[in-house]
């Protein structure tokens, strides 16, 4: 069994159109995973791992919603929505952060006041054995209809008590705003044994730990890769949408170029004129005879020297003869073989003289 040159074309094809896109991805797909380290250096914080990306670690080494900011500073950033923290410690075997709130150091007076509630529960959740203070801001007493305000021993007036945020932080006790804060357990203990602005500005700065989940259900656009490094043989699972839709497109493209080659050789084989042994032995006939060669006639003329075939003189050997005229009005008799195509370009006639 012969394969057609079609089928082979047809085959190559396809076979570069399913191979190309894995063997060559597009430019830069591995480009930015090559300068993945196995860690790296944020801030003064050194041997920060995946999922944390960030500085000289691009976004392909890591997890979206990881990024580590103000590398180049002392502290590193990362932002959980609508609120900045300052990373304090990293334990990449329990997967937990310690953190503070960026906005409550220094002088404890935010410019807006948010509870820190985790809102990327997808990414991180609070740690079960932190304990919550609530921060009172602005605050007066209201006795004996006399208004009093606090003492100002921030750049604001902040009242703090323990336990979650509440409308009041006493009988008589007035505030603007309050939030919920969350500190470790040494933090509250300081705090409940001694009372000052050192104290709660020590228990905000020394930080709360919140669990990350490195590997979140959503949100990420699943693709495992294996780093091309040895020490670094690791599956990662990393948001690449731009990527693949990339290489679906290039798919797509290989395979459109590949239908289109195809159809115009299919096409061409179809349209290009068959090859008639019967036409080669006439044109070779005529070619040897040179000028005395019969002179051929088209279907179509014949059928309009016989009238379309209507006067019949009678049935000869291998077919029927009828009377018919030539253009210049010499009578001929025309005889249509039985084994000839009516649908061919000529027919074998005879010429009778008068």
């Amino acid at each position: 069994m012969h394969t057609k040159p079609s089928q082979v074309l047809f085959l190559t094809l396809l076979a570069l159109a399913t191979l190309l896109p894995l063997h060559f991805p597009l430019p830069g797909s591995y480009s930015q995973q090559d300068k993945c380290s196995d860690s790296f250096q944020c801030g003064n914080i050194t041997n920060i791992t995946y999922p944390f990306w960030g500085g000289s670690q691009p976004q392909a080494c890591g997890l979206r919603g990881f990024q580590l900011l103000n590398c180049d500073g002392h502290f590193p950033l990362l932002y959980i929505s609508p609120l900045m923290y300052r990373v304090l410690e990293f334990d990449f075997s329990n997967q937990t952060l310690k953190v503070a709130r960026q906005d409550l150091l220094g002088d404890a007076c935010p410019t807006t006041f948010y509870n820190t509630t985790l809102q990327d529960p997808y990414h991180f959740a609070p740690d079960s054995n932190d304990l919550n203070i609530t921060l009172f801001f602005n605050c007066f007493i209201d006795k004996n209809g006399k208004r009093t305000e606090f003492v100002n021993q921030f750049g604001c007036t902040i009242l703090f008590g323990a336990g979650d945020a509440s409308s009041s932080p006493g009988p008589n006790i007035t505030c603007s705003h309050n939030i919920s804060v969350p500190v470790n357990q040494t933090a509250m203990q300081a705090l409940e044994n001694r009372y000052g602005s050192d104290v709660l500005l020590e228990a905000l700065a020394s930080g709360f730990f919140i669990n990350y989940i490195s590997r979140p259900e959503r949100r990420q656009l699943p693709l495992l890769f294996i780093r091309k490094d040895p020490e670094l043989k690791r599956l990662q699972n990393y948001d690449t949408s731009t990527e693949i839709i990339g290489k679906f497109v290039l798919v797509a493209l290989t395979v459109c170029t590949a239908s289109v080659i195809i159809c115009c050789c299919l096409l061409k084989r179809r349209l290009a004129p068959r090859r008639n042994p019967n036409n080669e032995r006439v044109e070779k006939f005529l070619l040897q005879h040179g000028s005395l060669a019969l002179k051929r006639y088209k279907y179509s003329e014949i059928k309009k020297m016989t009238k379309s075939f209507k006067d019949k003189l009678g049935r000869g050997g291998y077919g029927t003869v009828y009377q018919g005229v030539l253009p210049d009005g010499c009578p001929v008799a025309v005889k249509i073989l039985i084994d000839s195509d009516s649908d061919s370009d000529s027919d074998s006639k005879g010429r009778i003289h008068q």
